[in-house]
Protein backbone atom coordinates (compact mmCIF):
# COMPACT_ATOMS: atom_id res chain seq x y z
CA UNK A 1 0.00 0.00 0.00
CA UNK A 2 3.08 2.52 -0.82
CA UNK A 3 2.92 4.43 -3.62
CA UNK A 4 5.83 6.52 -5.43
CA UNK A 5 5.26 9.52 -6.97
CA UNK A 6 7.82 10.73 -8.94
CA UNK A 7 8.35 13.86 -11.44
CA UNK A 8 11.58 13.22 -13.99
CA UNK A 9 13.52 16.73 -14.98
CA UNK A 10 16.79 17.21 -16.08
CA UNK A 11 17.45 13.15 -16.21
CA UNK A 12 16.87 13.17 -11.80
CA UNK A 13 13.63 11.64 -10.53
CA UNK A 14 12.55 13.75 -7.41
CA UNK A 15 9.47 11.99 -5.70
CA UNK A 16 7.47 11.46 -2.56
CA UNK A 17 6.66 8.06 -1.03
CA UNK A 18 2.95 8.00 -0.20
CA UNK A 19 1.41 5.76 2.11
CA UNK A 20 -2.35 4.73 0.91
CA UNK A 21 -5.35 3.04 2.69
CA UNK A 22 -4.93 -0.85 2.69
CA UNK A 23 -6.20 -2.53 0.00
CA UNK A 24 -7.93 -4.60 2.26
CA UNK A 25 -10.51 -2.18 2.72
CA UNK A 26 -11.47 -2.48 -0.87
CA UNK A 27 -12.66 -6.24 -0.50
CA UNK A 28 -16.24 -7.56 -1.10
CA UNK A 29 -17.99 -7.40 3.06
CA UNK A 30 -18.15 -11.13 2.36
CA UNK A 31 -14.63 -12.02 1.14
CA UNK A 32 -13.35 -10.06 4.25
CA UNK A 33 -15.60 -12.00 6.68
CA UNK A 34 -14.31 -15.25 5.12
CA UNK A 35 -10.96 -14.54 5.48
CA UNK A 36 -11.05 -13.36 9.04
CA UNK A 37 -13.39 -16.40 9.83
CA UNK A 38 -10.44 -18.45 7.84
CA UNK A 39 -7.41 -16.90 9.97
CA UNK A 40 -8.95 -17.79 13.30
CA UNK A 41 -9.66 -21.30 12.57
CA UNK A 42 -6.08 -21.55 11.61
CA UNK A 43 -4.95 -20.70 15.27
CA UNK A 44 -6.25 -23.76 16.64
CA UNK A 45 -3.90 -26.36 14.38
CA UNK A 46 -1.16 -23.68 14.91
CA UNK A 47 -1.49 -23.79 18.73
CA UNK A 48 -1.59 -27.52 18.87
CA UNK A 49 1.27 -28.00 17.04
CA UNK A 50 3.19 -25.46 19.39
CA UNK A 51 2.08 -27.44 22.31
CA UNK A 52 3.02 -30.81 20.54
CA UNK A 53 6.60 -29.46 20.05
CA UNK A 54 7.10 -27.89 23.74
CA UNK A 55 6.09 -31.55 24.84
CA UNK A 56 8.35 -33.11 22.50
CA UNK A 57 11.14 -30.50 23.11
CA UNK A 58 11.55 -31.92 26.47
CA UNK A 59 12.02 -35.21 25.24
CA UNK A 60 14.88 -33.63 22.73
CA UNK A 61 16.51 -32.56 25.89
CA UNK A 62 16.11 -35.70 28.62
CA UNK A 63 17.62 -37.92 25.32
CA UNK A 64 20.35 -35.52 25.13
CA UNK A 65 21.27 -35.37 28.55
CA UNK A 66 21.45 -39.29 28.83
CA UNK A 67 23.56 -39.14 25.64
CA UNK A 68 25.77 -37.03 26.84
CA UNK A 69 26.01 -38.87 30.42
CA UNK A 70 26.69 -41.78 28.65
CA UNK A 71 30.14 -39.75 26.59
CA UNK A 72 31.27 -39.06 30.30
CA UNK A 73 30.21 -35.44 30.49
CA UNK A 74 28.85 -33.81 33.75
CA UNK A 75 25.70 -32.24 34.20
CA UNK A 76 26.28 -28.83 36.14
CA UNK A 77 23.86 -26.70 37.79
CA UNK A 78 24.82 -23.14 37.78
CA UNK A 79 22.61 -21.26 39.85
CA UNK A 80 22.53 -17.30 40.80
CA UNK A 81 23.96 -15.94 43.75
CA UNK A 82 22.47 -12.72 45.51
CA UNK A 83 24.49 -9.36 44.99
CA UNK A 84 24.40 -7.55 48.25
Amino acid sequence: NYKYVASIKDNIADGNIIKEKSPIFKWNIYILILVIVLSEILIFPYAIGALIFHFNDYKIIKVLDEEMFKLGYVKINVEEKEVK
